[in-house]
């Protein structure tokens, strides 16, 4: 594909838009002092979308000549604000641009590979790939969607030798056990072959779920029947810890150029600093967070957001929320976790 238009994104942008975005891709890209990190927030409708489409288009322009492939990852809070919001800041003509859109983050093993035609890493030169974190970042006990388990199966099929006990395992809750099972044998889905690779040196590298998947298979999912509640307990828990191992594979695939967190007070929880206490969900997403890029350097963050912290707390709301420890919150993330420079910031407001 030819190189993108910097001129094209910027051209329709209002004087305080341009200047909004050259003073952001300076922060990102160019500046020595600069975190890596940076948030554009202003009132509804004074186009955060076009901004950031402007940020991306100067960042592909500089990296053009620097990386072999460039990733721009974009996460919002849900599928219909992505449908909305990707063909806003997607720069290039609609034949120069390969995107993959997967609400989830453990079908980037089908959707990476997809992009290609085959099983191996998109090629492109450019790479647009969305997400959600509801269902991406918190798996808790769930067993996911059907096609996650699909891709499961693809996964596990070459690493065990109970094929039918594994079809029954990651059937969940599907209760049409022959199309289920002529889904997994006539519906095979491509995977990544780096996602495959790094999913199963994790399977090999955490002996406790592996361990519990075999025994399960070994014994109680032999057969195909109605389990008790444990049994269904004892696979959802195994289920559960594949598919964070999945979207962990997932994660450590991908390597962004550019990440933008659209309206990400609706999952400011996933910004957690690094030595307090955090999920399962916060820690996957600080793997994300703290991908290196091509130049050794944290990969790039743009937030989005009209309302990045609240400024004011009721009454009735002091027990839950706290404005104060929120701003700075969403401080500490941009300043890198940086715990002088917190203090500091500390310390002049207290004044």
């Amino acid at each position: 594909m030819k190189r993108p238009s910097v001129e094209a994104s910027l051209e329709p942008l209002k004087p305080f838009q341009r200047r909004t975005v050259e003073h952001a891709f300076h922060r990102l890209f160019q500046a020595e002092n600069g975190t890596g990190r940076f948030l554009v927030a202003d009132e509804v409708g004074l186009g955060k979308t076009l901004v950031a489409r402007g940020i991306i288009a100067k960042a592909i322009d500089h990296l053009w000549n620097e990386v072999e492939r460039i990733d721009i990852v974009y996460i919002c809070s849900n599928g219909s604000i992505a449908r909305a919001n990707l063909p806003k800041v997607q720069v290039g003509g609609a034949d120069e641009r390969s995107f993959a859109l997967a609400t989830r983050l453990t079908m980037l093993a089908t959707e990476l590979a997809r992009l290609e035609g085959e099983s191996g890493r998109a090629d492109s030169k450019l790479n647009f790939v969305s997400f959600t974190p509801g269902t991406s970042f918190d798996l808790g006990h769930s067993t996911g969607r059907g096609e996650e388990r699909e891709v499961l199966f693809q996964l596990l099929q070459p690493l065990m030798d109970q094929h039918t006990a594994l079809m029954n395992l990651l059937q969940g809750g599907i209760t049409r056990t022959d199309d289920w099972r002529w889904r997994l044998k006539n519906n095979p889905r491509p995977i990544d072959g780096t996602i495959r690779r790094r999913f199963e040196a994790a399977f090999r590298e955490q002996p406790e779920p592996r361990e519990r998947l075999r025994g399960l298979l070994d014994t109680t999912f032999r057969r195909y029947h109605r389990w008790p509640a444990e049994a269904r307990y004892q696979r959802d828990r195994v289920i559960s810890d594949l598919r964070r191992l999945l979207a962990g594979a997932c994660v450590k695939a991908l390597e962004p150029d550019l990440l933008i967190l659209d309206e990400f007070q609706r999952f400011k929880s996933l910004l957690g600093a690094q030595g307090t206490e955090r999920d399962a969900a916060a820690e996957l997403a600080q793997e994300l967070f703290q991908a290196e890029a091509h130049d050794g350097r944290r990969v790039r963050t743009l937030l989005l957001s009209a309302t990045p912290y609240k400024l004011y707390t009721a009454d009735a709301e002091i027990e839950h929320e706290d404005h104060y420890e929120d701003f700075l919150a969403t401080t500490r993330f941009l300043l890198g976790d940086d715990d002088a420079r917190v203090e500091e910031l500390k310390q002049q407001l207290s004044r």
